[in-house]
């Protein structure tokens, strides 16, 4: 049993990149991709999903397990039954793994999940990946990073709304306001927003 990183290599041709734009989009270096075109060399898990993030895919969609071993025909089941042995599946601390050889890997696997992660998610993603890169890590392996993301940003968004609101209320930024001096109520809102954005920014992005 070994790996094959021809999944990789079909979704590049269909997604038109070449290895270099995939090089430089994960971050890796020109021996990583060489590596994965060499036999019984592999690259890291981290590796890996660094990879599978930047393409928005699961594992299987870049690397697959291929068999040394001939396939086995008519009524012997011993090769069968070997490879069912073989081929075992796992799950370990909320992550699902794949018996390949000698070893486990990751299934990773995306959630379908079509909410945007939008501004702050993005925000945090950034900083997850900067000061908590094992939490990151995490997060990718058990396929819970878009999700995670689109919820904080949507929490983001409306703990934001309801500080400028409550800011607006208590400083008497009124309609009337507007009606009456629009440019000091644009002045005034612009202050309101930088506020909020600061309180949200230590309360939920940079935590």
């Amino acid at each position: 049993m070994h790996i094959s990183y021809k999944p990789l290599w079909h979704t590049l041709i269909e997604r038109n990149m070449r290895k270099e734009d995939l090089r430089l989009a994960a971050g890796l270096t020109t021996n990583m991709i060489a590596n994965m075109g060499k036999e019984g060399k592999h690259i890291s898990m981290d590796t890996l999903a660094r990879i599978c993030e930047t393409l928005d895919c699961g594992i299987m969609d870049v690397i697959e397990l291929a068999s040394d071993e001939p396939s086995t025909t008519g009524g012997n089941d011993n090769g069968k039954t070997e490879r069912k042995n073989r081929l075992k599946e796992r799950t370990e601390n909320g992550i699902d793994y794949i018996l390949a050889g000698d070893y486990y890997i990751p299934d990773l696997k995306l959630p379908e999940e079509n909410r945007p992660i939008g501004r702050y998610g993005r925000l945090h993603r950034e900083y997850l990946k900067q000061e908590h890169p094992a939490r990151y890590s995490s997060l990718i392996l058990t396929g819970k990073l878009w999700t995670y993301l689109a919820d904080l940003n949507e929490q983001a968004e409306k703990r934001r709304d309801l500080i400028i609101e409550q800011m607006k209320a208590a400083e008497g930024v009124t309609e009337e306001l507007k009606a009456r001096n629009q440019l000091e109520w644009v002045g005034r809102m612009n202050n309101i927003r930088n506020r909020a954005e600061e309180i949200i920014n230590s309360e939920l992005i940079y935590i």
